[in-house]
């Protein structure tokens, strides 16, 4: 019922604050993660939401070539909510590795831990808008191997080991939230009353059906308005 969804926290999340709102991530009845967004239209009283599936951030993750590392996402909480290794989703990132959460919450990583009982390079880039960290650590052992064999001084290997550290987390974090970046983007256009931006539909799966019901959406909410301009000319007729 209608009380019952302006009770909801996406509701008055959207209702109490301009732009939009990203709720905590939540585990679904078959154990999948998923996350709210929503946002207030132009009308003021009518909120638009979707429920987003962290599925494809699994596959992105368990695609990457990380050279014997780890990704690993977490939210706002310190949960982790997707990850390389599927054994530590669903934790908090201070039960699998103490010292590292820490550190990310005093904002102090120091860039070398021993994760796993290896001693490990680690990067954490904060995705913006969302509140939640992506977190890439690669083995030195893997890093320096090359470097060591051809007798190379460790500084140099240092930096070479870091910036190569540094690519792979852009392109982790490109590949997860690209496509949540756009709905971003066209939730803002609508809200804003442009219901003439259309989305074009490049990608299968959860949020492929996400961008097609998106898409349904658009053009209801377009034939609702121009029925609802239609009937006002008519009655100043």
């Amino acid at each position: 019922e209608m009380t019952d969804i302006a009770n909801m926290e996406w509701y008055k999340k959207a209702e109490e604050n301009p732009g939009i709102q990203y709720l905590d991530t939540y585990i679904g009845a078959e154990g999948e993660v998923f996350f709210t967004i929503s946002c207030l239209l132009k009308d003021e009283f009518s909120v638009l939401a979707a429920d987003i599936s962290l599925a494809k951030a699994d596959q992105k993750l368990a695609a990457m070539n990380l050279m014997d590392g780890q990704a690993i996402l977490i939210n706002q909480k310190g949960d982790i909510i997707s990850a390389t290794d599927a054994d530590k989703k669903n934790k908090a990132l201070s039960a699998v590795y103490p010292g590292l959460a820490a550190d990310i919450g005093s904002g102090e990583v120091k860039g070398s831990y021993l994760l796993d009982s290896q001693n490990s390079l680690v990067a954490v880039q904060e995705i913006g808008g969302f509140g939640w960290k992506l977190l890439v650590a690669i083995p030195e052992s893997t890093i320096f191997e090359d470097c060591i064999r051809l007798g190379q001084a460790s500084a140099i290997c240092f930096v070479i080991a870091m910036v190569l550290l540094m690519v792979v987390l852009i392109l982790v974090i490109n590949r997860i939230t690209k496509p949540i970046i756009r709905v971003n983007h066209y939730m803002k256009k609508i809200a804003e009353g442009n219901l003439d931006y259309r989305l074009d539909n490049h990608y299968a799966g959860e949020i492929g059906e996400l961008f097609e019901n998106y898409e349904d959406m658009r053009l209801r909410l377009k034939e609702s308005t121009d029925e609802i301009v239609d009937n006002e000319k008519r009655n100043r007729e």
